[in-house]
């Protein structure tokens, strides 16, 4: 029915799935915990924790295989291969990112397949019993929650009923959820005179090269990583020339060369014209700080205790590595790559190196969106002079 395999400490399951539909004792125990927001209580952000278990006596046979299918990885490659490397711990820390092992949202059509279960953290007849699997829906912390109703009701709408619970009036503003400052009409733009052809030509290659690199290869790959002492003994990591592809478009965005540094541009452009009483105006602001203090901070996962900042260990990659041509035969970047590969191990200098540049993705998909809304309204609305003919409005905002 499943194979087990060991990896360090952990031991990882292939589940069969034909013999989980055929047989009723091997379905799997599927539980869902749902956070409830309860707008009777007193005291902020008030929400608790329902168990739901998936009800077989109330779906179809289809719908049962639906469930499993999305609750449960899909395919055996999707876990991590064997260890090929000596077990020297039995300690194991593994590192991840860009890669999430969330159930498929689908899953929220069969929501009504769920029972409540009172107690259900102390109650051991509604958990899996030993001829059973348990499986969870793991959905993404802002993807779902319910109120004490059971009625569906997003986060942001949360946030809304609990500003105004406190005394402030109007719609809440929320870091990292960019749909709260998105709900506000287009700045009113400001100094129109200072608005030039080469500004909008910023916006637009600042939008084509975002695109670039959100739906390029590098941003899908996994990036994994299990040191066991002082060897690796997992990793897997963007291949070659996925991570060649994006090397251009980001040093495009953060570089200080005078006809680079795109995302502070568009930042400084964006507060020249957009008035300081508007949402959007702070909104840009706050994301342009993250950006800059990511660059000036020194990496601290995977690797720690690194003497250059997140801005030169880039441009070690970019320039030391000879991917792109140094300027002034600068030798910084090719001490500093010297300096990674002598003190670290080179998968962990290479897992950095993807940390940093999602590290920077973050701000970016923040403002993208903001900058789009406003940037497009003041062009195509108003009237101000766009960019170059070659760059198409609607392709440029088709992010």
């Amino acid at each position: 029915m499943a194979i087990a395999l060991e990896i360090g400490v952990a031991t990882i399951i292939f589940y069969d799935r034909k013999n989980m539909l055929a047989s009723i004792t091997n379905r799997p125990h599927i539980s869902w915990l749902i956070l409830v927001y309860d707008r009777t209580a007193k005291e902020r952000f008030p929400f608790k924790r329902k168990w739901y278990t998936f009800s077989y006596e109330r779906a179809s046979e289809e719908e049962i295989e639906q469930i499993i299918n999305l609750c449960c990885k899909k395919k055996e490659s999707d876990f991590p291969p064997p260890i090929t490397s000596p077990k020297i711990s039995d300690t194991q820390i593994s590192f991840s990112v860009g890669v999430s092992n969330y159930s498929s949202r689908k899953i929220l059509n069969y929501r009504h397949l769920f029972d409540f279960i009172p107690d259900y953290e102390n109650n051991n007849c509604h958990k899996a019993k030993p001829t059973q699997i348990p499986f969870f829906v793991n959905l993404p912390e802002d993807a779902y929650y319910e109120d004490e109703n059971e009625k569906p009701i997003s986060l942001l709408q949360v946030f809304d009923e609990e500003n105004q619970k406190s005394g402030r009036h109007g719609l809440a503003i929320v870091k990292d959820m960019p749909e709260s400052v998105l709900r506000f009409d287009p700045a009113i733009p400001i100094r129109k005179e200072l608005w030039k052809t080469t500004d909008a030509d910023i916006f637009a290659l600042f939008f084509r090269q975002f695109k670039f690199i959100r739906n390029s290869r590098w941003i899908n790959s996994p990036c994994h990583i299990s040191p066991v002492s002082k060897d690796i003994c997992h990793a897997r990591l963007p291949i070659q020339e996925d991570c060649m592809a994006v090397i251009l478009p980001f040093r495009q965005m953060y570089s200080n060369d005078d006809r680079d540094n795109l995302f502070n541009k568009i930042c400084n452009i964006h507060k020249r014209h957009c008035p300081n009483g508007h949402p959007t105006y702070h909104w840009v602001n706050d994301y342009k700080k993250d950006f800059n203090n990511t660059l000036n901070s020194h990496p601290n996962f995977p690797i720690q205790n690194c003497k250059i900042n997140n801005q030169r260990y880039l441009n070690a990659f970019a320039y030391g590595a000879k991917v792109i041509h140094v300027k002034n035969n600068e030798e910084e970047p090719v001490y500093d790559l010297k300096y990674l590969l002598d003190n670290f191990q080179q998968e962990m200098v290479i897992m950095q190196y993807h940390v940093i540049l999602r590290s920077l993705m973050s701000p970016m998909s923040m403002i993208v969106d903001v900058l789009q809304k406003n940037v497009g309204h003041w062009i195509n609305n108003l009237g101000w002079s766009g960019w170059d003919d070659k760059l198409s409005g609607s392709e440029i905002f088709n992010c």
